[in-house]
Parts: structure tokens; sequence; C-alpha cells
């Protein structure tokens, strides 16, 4: 059957890394234990491992066998399917752009049923960042959040926490999601690109070093530069003219960073903070995008994005 998860298959892959299952293994033992938090909010970069630590651990929680949990039962594979009706998946609905406040209330609805065929109901939320989550929704999470009946958890997603609501984060119990070894993220390159295991290798190895000469790549590097400094001043459409860019220019992205990089260690300059918070997420992004194959436009511009916001607060 097709899967109903909101996540490519490859997202999935963390399950059997080694630092995975030990996260795993910890948290269906408090689980045997009755220690399991109410509430976790589980920190990694998408597609590095949280995706799966979400989808096992629910299936652990509403498996039926008393063999090891979670494993290759038929209720296991319904979660991982996203068809069992006591695993909720919440996300962002299509042709929208946040969770809304109208998805929130029916989670809050959802906790107060009893389970249909499990001892306990799993409501796992994509993403508890701010945005997609907008505010008012997080705020009718919180009751829920705080107290979630007996036979409830929710397991929350995110990659930044310093976009989590703080009202979020104190009702969570944080966990940062170990990523995978160096062979088990090639291993994945080569599978998604479908390539052999060294050349995976080299392509994880080069990261964002770009080799690009003569007088285009230099014009083309100008324009990048230009491009991330009127960023710098909050200027909306140089992110999309610059994700535009990277669709005929893939080193696009590498120049950025090697601008941003230029003006973080550039102390005095005003924006220098997030200039460095931009370029590590750049970095995160296209490592995504080399292993996951996601479109390199929107991957920049998701990164880069932020650095919008972070240049704002800091007039």
């Amino acid at each position: 059957m097709t899967s109903m998860l909101p996540w490519p298959k490859e997202y999935l892959a963390g399950a059997g890394w080694i630092n995975t299952r030990r996260l795993l293994d910890r948290l269906t033992d408090a689980a045997r234990r009755g220690a399991l938090p109410g509430t976790i909010l589980l920190l990694g970069e998408g597609g590095m491992g949280r995706e799966a630590v979400a989808v096992e651990l629910a299936a652990a929680l509403v498996c039926r066998s008393a063999a090891t949990r979670p494993c290759p039962c038929q209720t296991c594979e319904r979660v991982r399917r996203a068809v069992h009706p006591d695993v909720t998946i919440v996300d962002v609905l299509p042709g929208k752009s946040e969770i809304s406040i109208a998805q929130a209330r029916d989670v809050a609805t959802t906790v107060a049923l009893l389970p249909f065929e499990s001892a306990r109901r799993v409501i796992v939320l994509t993403s508890a960042e701010t945005p997609p989550l907008s505010a008012e929704a997080a705020s009718a999470l919180l009751k829920t959040l705080e107290e979630p009946p007996a036979h409830v958890t929710l397991v929350l997603l995110a990659a930044n926490p310093a976009r989590v609501l703080p009202t979020i984060v104190s009702r969570s119990v944080a966990l940062r999601v170990p990523g995978p070894q160096p062979d088990e993220l090639a291993r994945l390159a080569a599978e998604v690109n479908e390539i052999s295991l060294e050349q995976a290798r080299m392509l994880l190895e080069g990261g964002l070093d770009v080799v690009s000469g003569g007088t285009e790549a230099a014009d083309r590097r100008q324009v990048v530069n230009q491009l991330i400094r009127q960023m710098l001043t909050g200027d909306v459409l140089a992110v999309l003219r610059l994700g535009a860019l990277s669709r005929q220019a893939p080193d696009a992205a590498a120049m950025a960073l090697g601008e941003l990089l230029d003006i973080a260690r550039e102390g005095a300059h005003e924006h220098a903070e997030a200039a460095l918070d931009a370029a590590t997420q750049l970095i995160h992004a296209v490592r995504r995008h080399a292993i996951l194959r996601t479109e390199l436009e929107g991957t920049l511009v998701g990164a880069l994005a932020p650095l919008l916001t972070g240049c704002q607060r800091a007039r």
C-alpha cells in the first residue's frame, strides 16, 4: 500500500541507524516502565532521523505484540503507512502555509478520545516551529501539551529550538536526535541518488566545495554577494532572486555560503551573528539536498529566509 505519511520513504531510513536505535531503545524502555513523558520534543534536521524516531516510537507504543517493539507486525506496518487509527500525524494541509488553530483544536478533541485498538494514542506534530505552527494554534495546544491524558503521547518535531515558542518548550521534554554515522549517511546518499557508495562518500566529503572558473563565475559571484547584502537589509525579493539563480547555477549556494562567512568574520558588522546563523542553516540545508535530492531553489530560500527575520529584529 502507498504510504500516507507526509515524508518520503527516505526520511524513515534512519530507523536502522545505530544512534537512532539507541534513542528508540531508551524511549521504549521508559514506556515499559511507565516513565515516558507525555509530551516529547524531538530536535534534529529534517530527514536525519527525527521522523524515523517519531514513527517507530509511535509503532512501539501502539503495537500489541509481546515480542520486541516496534516489529514487522501488521500493526506496526500500518503505523509506518500512517493508516493506524490510534496514530495521528498533524501536518500543514495541502494549499496552506501553516498549521492552523482548527487543527490544534482537532488535536484537543482527539486526545480526549480513548484509543480504538491499542492501549495508547499517539499524536505526531510534524513541526513545532513557528512558523509553520501558527501562534494561535500553539496557544490552543498548550493545555493539551501540559497535561495530556494518561493514554496519550504527543511527539513534536523541530529543527531549531530557537523557533519553538518558549511556552511549548517548557511543556515538553526535549531530546536531541543523534545524526547518522558517516557510513550510514553515505549509504543513504547512495540509495537516494542511485550512485555507488564511493561516489556518495565523495559527494558528502565535497559538501559545498564547488570549483568554478572564468569570468562568468566571477560575475555570478558578484551578483550573489550583492543579493546576500540586500538580504541583510531585509529585502525579501533578494532571497527569491537568489533561489531563482540557483536553478541555472547550482554553485550559487556555495557562493552564498562564502559571502555569509565573510560577513560573519567581520566582527564589527551589525549583522555578523545573523550571517553566521544563516551560514549554518545553509550548510545543513544543502547537505539534505545532496542526500535527499530536495529541490535546490526551495532548499536555498528556506535556509536563508530566517536571515530576513533576524536582521529585522536587530534593527
